[in-house]
Parts: structure tokens; C-alpha cells; sequence
């Protein structure tokens, strides 16, 4: 179960480069989020099986811990993305607001401190907000981050 899941995981994932519209990234995206949600909870009952008692707990939380760092990590290239196209950058942005889905403070420090120290960390020294959620828009969706940039308008400097 878990190599399928992974596969069609990597599939759907690449598969969503070369969408022409939106209602294909649509469908990819929920498939994407049936795949993972089959692949998680497979990867929990086989740490839990072969894993020491003792160990579960920390084997289940480094991984949790890496799927934030991803996300986080990919949350900061897609807001490169979205400011360029925007004709702005990190120094542009003028209010943020970054979504966890967790109510523990060690996951919210340690988005926190991986957005700081990464290439966006400029947007984050403005008005910024930092909240722990319970759900985000996708499944498996741990951060998403919100930003405002002020550019100057046409003609005026």
C-alpha cells in the first residue's frame, strides 16, 4: 500500500506542471490529497509495527517534523512565484499572515524560525501574524502564508 500510494503520489504531484487550466490542477489536487491520504496513515501502522515501543513516538514525530520543513520550504518558492509575477519581492510585502495547522507552540516556533531563515525572510519583517489553525484548505496541508506587497504605482516613484 504505501509504494502505491507513493507512486501515484509522485505521479500526481509531477503531473501537475503541465496543467492548462484550473479544474485539471482541480482534480489532480484531490487526487494528490487521496494518494497522501492513503500514505500517511500506511507509513504510522508500519513505524508502529516495526519500531521499537520505545521509539514510536520519536520516529512519528521526526517525520512530522519533516513534512513541515517540505512545507514550509515549498510554501517559500511558491510566494517567490506569486511576488514575481507580481512584479515585487520579499522587501515589498507589507503585512503577513502565516496558517499552522497545529496548536503546539514548538511546531509554530519552528515554522516560524524556518521562514526567518529562508530567502523570504524580508516579507516577515513588517506586520506579521502567526496562527495556529486546526484545518487548511487541502488534506495533509500543514502551513500556508499569506502575504500583502505594496507596489508603487505606475508613473509615480
Amino acid at each position: 500500500m504505501i509504494i502505491a500510494c507513493l507512486a501515484a503520489a509522485g505521479v500526481l504531484a509531477l503531473a501537475q506542471a503541465v496543467v492548462t487550466n484550473v479544474v485539471q490542477l482541480g482534480a489532480l489536487r484531490v487526487l494528490l490529497g487521496l494518494s497522501l491520504g492513503g500514505l500517511l496513515p500506511s507509513i504510522t501502522a508500519a513505524v508502529k509495527h516495526l519500531a521499537p515501543p520505545e521509539a514510536v513516538g520519536r520516529v512519528l514525530g521526526l517525520g512530522v517534523s519533516a513534512q513541515y520543513v517540505g512545507q514550509v520550504d515549498q510554501v517559500v518558492a511558491n510566494a517567490f512565484v506569486a511576488l514575481d509575477a507580481a512584479g515585487a519581492g520579499p522587501g515589498d510585502v507589507v503585512r503577513s499572515v502565516v496558517y499552522v495547522r497545529s496548536d503546539d507552540r514548538a511546531d509554530l516556533a519552528a515554522t516560524w524560525q524556518r521562514l526567518l531563515d529562508s530567502p523570504l525572510a524580508p516579507a516577515f519583517t513588517s506586520a506579521s501574524t502567526l496562527l495556529g489553525v486546526a484545518q487548511l484548505g487541502f488534506p495533509a496541508q500543514l502551513v500556508e502564508v499569506d502575504l500583502t506587497a505594496a507596489l508603487a504605482a505606475e508613473g509615480h516613484g
